[in-house]
């Protein structure tokens, strides 16, 4: 037997009344069976996919203005040759292509995520029949995690594979160069998606986002390549997403590559043997010898990798911790409608 409340929804709902008639002696007087958690994830990968496809204009848009800025990047620092003054400008191309695939994401990220949190909050505020809520926290979180990691990882590889060839980087290290990106961009969305759980409104974010990033580029340099970080701010360097985006960068782009002495002493006699010593003990031979002088050795690819990934896991366990404490949003827009059923 329907409830009062019952009988006045459906007289509200008009004709959808009839088909909640027939299902209310199904449900009536037994416990609804509860949802379990791969069929919550199959159905939030489901919705989180259709949402990604449905926002494919933004995509495109966002891969086009990648190209464009990559081009323009490589055309400033076209082919950047073997000399002695490369080795330092190498080093910058890297720094950049770090910062700028970090705030990219980053951005990205911080003006999403806090809308989609308050969406979220209030679809878990509502209860289904035997007091649960519609989906867990932890399918939810991860099924966004599976569907928009590769979009975040794509679009720091496009513009690496762009600027590459232009710039003329080390080709022997393009796929270890690539996948520093790749991770360079998922730890950076991460980033923005611990502050955008972290803060109560888009704004918020976007205001404490941007001081995180700096942070992040002022603790990015630890080589010292071009300034010198306080020993006493060197431990906490270690949570920067820039640091070890940079690291993996010139450890892919300066091993096995070999320099030519190109300086030249005025004051000296070229022909010399006096002046041919001081310009070989001057010269930088091996991509090697510039990485020692850094701290840093071939095999920092790999470490630069496993710390990436150790940053990428506490901003993800940051951002579930804010979402299961998070309180329930109010008078939000749903997600984008999608054919399929709602969730059970």
């Amino acid at each position: 037997v329907a409830s009062p409340v019952d009988q006045r929804s459906a007289s509200v709902e008009g004709n959808a009344s009839a088909d909640l008639s027939e299902e209310q002696p199904r449900t009536t007087g037994r416990k609804r069976k509860k949802v379990g958690l791969l069929t919550q994830l199959g159905l939030l990968l489901r919705r989180n996919f259709t949402q990604t496809v449905r926002e494919r204009r933004v995509q495109i848009t966002r891969a086009l203005g990648t190209t464009v800025l990559a081009f323009a990047f490589g055309s400033c620092h076209f082919k950047l040759g073997f000399g002695q003054k490369s080795i330092r400008r190498r080093a910058a191309v890297m720094l950049q292509i770090c910062i700028n695939s970090s705030l990219m994401a980053t951005i990205k990220t911080l003006n999403s995520f806090p809308r989609e949190k308050t969406v979220v909050q209030h679809e878990l505020s509502k209860k289904r029949m035997d007091g649960t809520a519609p989906y867990g926290v932890g399918p939810y979180f991860l099924s966004k995690i599976l569907v928009e990691a590769p979009i975040d990882a794509l679009f720091p590889m496009l513009f690496g594979a762009i600027v590459g060839p232009l710039s003329g980087l080390n080709r022997r290290n393009r796929l270890p160069f690539l996948s520093t990106l790749a991770l360079q961009g998922i730890s950076a969305s991460s980033l923005g998606m611990s502050v955008g759980a972290f803060a109560p409104s888009t704004e918020t974010a976007l205001a404490v986002g941007p001081i995180a990033m700096v942070l992040s580029i002022m603790l990015g340099d630890s080589g010292g390549m071009f300034a010198e970080i306080p020993k006493v701010l060197q431990p906490v360097s270690r949570f920067s997403v820039i640091k070890w985006g940079f690291d993996g960068v010139l450890a892919s782009e300066f091993s096995g590559l070999r320099f030519t002495c190109d300086l030249d002493d005025d004051t000296l006699d070229d022909d010399s043997a006096i002046a041919r010593e001081v310009r070989r003990r001057m010269c930088i031979e091996t991509g090697e010898d510039v990485l020692e002088s850094m701290g840093l050795a071939p095999a920092s690819i790999t470490s630069a990798a496993v710390n990436q990934a150790k940053l990428i896991l506490y901003n993800l366990g940051a951002t579930y911790m804010f979402l299961r404490l998070g309180g329930s949003g109010s008078s939000v827009q749903p997600f984008a409608d999608i054919a399929s059923a709602p969730l059970p």
